[in-house]
């Protein structure tokens, strides 16, 4: 190419702000990258619902959008496809935990915040997954990571996001 003086141009997928999504949203950067990188999905009628709890199906459609940017096998997808068992499920923050684990974790252990709701062996999961600095942005992330609380689509996109770049995987560039 350099020869014929030619140069390669990089597509970019242009993503549209979804309806009623301001820019001062605590997510607001996570969906729109998640979104640009085409592995966050469920924008309907121009609308992404951040504050929705995210199903269970939708989850595992995120992480596989991730697992195929990093080209796994087929049996891996399957074995992801295969988690879902009722469609319309929502997840806890510590089921997407678990489930982000299980498929896009690389086992580097770290010592963990010291949250005051999860066990020493919980802590060090977070930390490995999304370092041990992750907090929410909510009132409650100095001291709690609320592992029962249902997680929604906007704080999926975000922990997503910091899984991402803890774990190192390139499904997703971060604005």
């Amino acid at each position: 190419l350099s020869s014929s003086k030619k140069e390669l141009t990089k597509n970019t997928l242009k993503v549209e702000t979804p309806k009623w999504l301001v820019k001062n949203h605590i997510y607001y950067d996570e969906i729109i990258s998640g979104l640009s990188a085409n592995i966050l999905s469920g924008v309907k009628n121009g609308y992404f619902l951040e504050d929705r709890n995210i199903t269970k199906k939708e989850a595992v459609g995120w992480i596989e959008s991730v697992l195929r940017k990093n080209t796994v096998s087929d049996d891996t997808i399957l074995k992801l496809r295969n988690e879902v068992t009722v469609t319309f499920e929502t997840i806890t923050r510590e089921e997407f935990a678990k489930l982000s684990q299980r498929y896009l974790w690389s086992m580097n252990s770290k010592s963990g915040k010291d949250y005051r709701d999860l066990e020493e062996n919980q802590e060090s999961l977070i930390a490995s997954l999304v370092g041990p600095d992750f907090l929410w942005k909510d009132e409650f992330a100095q001291n709690y990571f609320q592992p029962d609380k249902k997680i929604t689509r906007s704080e999926a996109a975000y922990f997503l996001t910091q899984v991402l770049k803890t774990q190192g995987k390139s499904a997703l560039v971060l604005r």
